[in-house]
């Protein structure tokens, strides 16, 4: 439940609005859905759920599909959110490129592209994006609400207390950037909305991608470097100033290569795609044209890069046995381009991290591949612009 809603209204009208979010989640989750389905799996008597429909519809965010007739008797009347209700933008920056997703409520793709150099300068991003925005509100401005929301998803230090990006290793033209002020002087009616990267990976995965909802889940988000972010059905730990999942500087030897935070033996200098981009392209400038070549390598089975893979997963190995000894997470998911080099190695990675691990927390099904390939980040985002829409934020996330 949002923060401070106890205090700031009656008893009353405080449970209104609990019962109208929780029927809210429940179809954006599990959409179309019947009134009856919803009172049976939330508990809500029917009466109250009636009533929280109603106040959904009269804002236009769900309506009303009849399903086919049948011969044993009236179907039930279904809810779907309403696809014509308007945009989400979901946008992932890094060093790679920038991926911008765009869908409706229900997530089904109208664009997305990869611009390679747009997120480099903050400025430039923050004007490129106020003219997508009006863009977009231009060419659905017979939807209901045109451009709904932007999320965007930071691949360093975004301080949600400050609005402030404080560091990015990467992309020093954003560390100490004020991005939360820049888009509200920018795009004043239109939602923002920022998180880390990897917190917005395990966010898409759990809301469109192969997780369950009530998952206990570890995700590590493979772009250039490493991010790690935790669930649980209690939500996404997010540390006090939202700096956490900082897994690719997890030391796994202390006299080892020097990595770009300034230390030695980072395991993001092992076990990343930035590692495995710098062994396969020595002396190169590594940019999302060598990870898509990667890519194709991997598709075509190609000796070199398999060896190369191998030794990763050794040492990748060693940054998630620590997860699962230190968290004993019930599964981990593995996103991003990492996600897409990893598929196939599954099982041999699984069974490298059972080696290292305590012999009671052992899992045959522990690791899988993230089911949105590089787009988990985007959708992440676009989770929470709908986890926004009412003015409300889910109880197990952090605001900001």
């Amino acid at each position: 439940m949002a923060k401070g809603r106890w205090n700031e209204k009656g008893t009353f009208d405080w449970m209104k609005t609990l019962n109208v979010e929780n029927v809210y989640f429940k179809i954006l989750r599990e959409h179309p859905i019947s009134r009856i389905r919803i009172s049976q799996e939330t508990g809500l008597n029917k009466m109250t759920v009636t009533n929280s429909v109603k106040t959904l519809l009269e804002q236009d965010i769900v309506c009303e599909i009849e399903q086919e007739e049948s011969s044993v008797g009236r179907p039930p009347i279904l809810l779907d959110l309403n696809p014509a209700l308007g945009v989400l933008i979901g946008i992932e920056i890094n060093i790679l490129g920038c991926k911008i997703l765009v869908t409706d409520l229900s997530g089904k793709i109208l664009h997305q592209i990869i611009e390679e150099t747009l997120g480099w300068n903050p400025k430039n991003l923050v004007e490129k994006v106020a003219e997508m925005v009006r863009t977009y509100q231009s060419d659905y401005r017979h939807w209901k609400r045109g451009v709904i929301g932007v999320g965007i998803a930071l691949p360093g230090n975004y301080n949600h207390n400050t609005g402030v990006v404080e560091y990015i290793s990467t992309m020093h033209d954003w560390d100490g950037f004020a991005i939360q002020a820049a888009f509200q002087d920018a795009i004043p009616d239109v939602p923002v909305f920022f998180q880390n990267a990897g917190r917005a990976g395990a966010k898409g995965e759990i809301d469109f991608g192969a997780a369950a909802l009530e998952a206990d889940m570890a995700y590590v988000h493979g772009a250039m470097g490493l991010t790690l972010s935790m669930y649980s059905s209690q939500g996404i730990h997010v540390g006090d100033k939202g700096f956490t999942g900082r897994f690719g500087h997890i030391i796994i030897d202390v006299n080892g290569r020097l990595c770009l935070c300034g230390n030695k033996g980072c395991l993001e200098m092992y076990a990343s795609v930035g590692s495995l981009a710098r062994a396969l392209y020595p002396g190169e400038d590594i940019g999302l044209k060598q990870v898509e070549n990667l890519l194709r390598r991997k598709e075509q089975g190609e000796e070199r890069l398999e060896k190369e893979l191998e030794e990763l997963v050794t040492y990748l190995a060693v940054g998630i046995a620590n997860i699962v000894n230190c968290f004993n997470p019930e599964r981990v998911c593995i996103g991003n381009y990492l996600g897409m080099l990893l598929k196939g190695k599954e099982e041999p990675l699984n069974t490298a991290v059972n080696r290292l691990t305590l012999e009671h927390l052992r899992s045959d099904n522990r690791i899988f591949i993230s089911a949105l390939d590089q787009w988990g980040a985007a959708f992440g985002c676009i989770s929470s612009v709908r986890n926004h829409l009412l003015g409300l934020t889910e109880s197990w996330e952090a605001d900001g």
